[in-house]
């Protein structure tokens, strides 16, 4: 008996300590507990090398996430303005949650369903959406026109892997990067893109690390924060929980970036987002037990 107990208890509460001591966020349901921010959905986890990973024939689950985001993004979106593109900042706590692949397959997905969609690269620091498409970001860039070295017909540039998706370089990276997102250029440059494109995609740095994306803000109507499974840690759903409840970035909705299914993390339909996921009520060890009780009962 001894020996069943042992079989049957162990495994689920190795489960249990193995969750307790788990410390990175792993669902989109501990991103709405922990902040009551809005999430938009999860991006599966892709094995592809590729960055860009949505085509106009691709049917993988992480390309139908990105699908199923650019439906979902519409919730937090205010209502349209038709004279003026729909404006949307994508960041996140730390290098590497994912904010740039996040940003340039929303890019691919809205240009896929014939939106005319620019991506502009405005995390100065650390650019990396223009290398994602294949293209060099230090050639006729935002640095260059914010100094007054090209206008704005040169620095938007066509993706060449949609008719429809252009991209807004970042330029040389600038010893003042802070400063330079201040200056009023760059407002006169929003204004024109708005007028000429569907969606505008901003590419910032995270918002735990510099205060630039808080000082891009006032370009936006909506802003989409990326959480990694497994890399986020939990503490630092605050920073976002701080973000969300004294609206320093407008209207957030937060992804769930690189999701792996496991067996503690079921799919469901709910939270007004369609398609996402939950944690199922019933635990591991809350079945081991009532095995446990079962077998006793049983031999009784």
């Amino acid at each position: 008996i001894l020996a069943i107990l042992i079989g049957l208890v162990f495994p689920g509460l190795f489960v249990l300590l193995k969750d307790l001591l788990n410390d990175t966020v792993q669902s989109e349901a501990e991103i709405r507990n922990s902040c009551q921010v809005p999430t938009l959905g999860s991006i599966a986890f892709s094995r592809s090398r590729k960055q860009i990973v949505v085509t106009p024939g691709s049917r993988s689950p992480v390309a139908e996430m990105f699908r199923l985001l650019r439906t979902n993004m519409q919730f937090i979106l205010p209502p349209a303005n038709d004279t003026k593109a729909r404006r949307i900042l994508v960041t996140s706590t730390a290098s590497g949650d994912g904010k740039t692949f996040v940003t340039a397959n929303l890019g691919m997905a809205l240009a896929i369903s014939g939106k005319k969609t620019v991506l502009v690269e405005l995390d100065l620091r650390k650019p990396k959406l223009s290398k994602y498409l294949g293209m060099d970001s230090s050639n006729q860039g935002i640095t260059h026109y914010l100094l007054g070295h090209e206008n704005l017909e040169s620095i938007v540039r066509p993706s060449n892997i949609n008719e429809n998706l252009f991209v807004v370089s970042s330029g040389p990276t600038p010893p003042n990067p802070a400063e330079l997102v201040m200056y009023p250029a760059l407002d006169k440059l929003m204004e024109n893109l708005s007028a000429s494109f569907d969606y505008i995609l901003i590419d910032t740095p995270p918002v735990g690390l510099v205060a630039d994306a808080m000082l891009l803000n006032r370009f936006v109507e909506a802003s989409i924060y990326v959480v990694r499974q497994g890399s986020t840690k939990k503490g630092m759903l605050r920073l976002l929980k701080e973000v969300y409840s004294e609206k320093k970035l407008n209207n957030i909705g937060a992804v769930l970036n690189g999701f792996k299914r496991s067996d503690n993390v079921s799919t469901a339909y709910g939270y007004g987002y369609g398609y996402g996921y939950y944690e199922p009520e019933k635990s591991r060890i809350s079945e081991v037990i009532k095995r446990v009780i079962g077998f006793f009962k049983k031999n009784n």
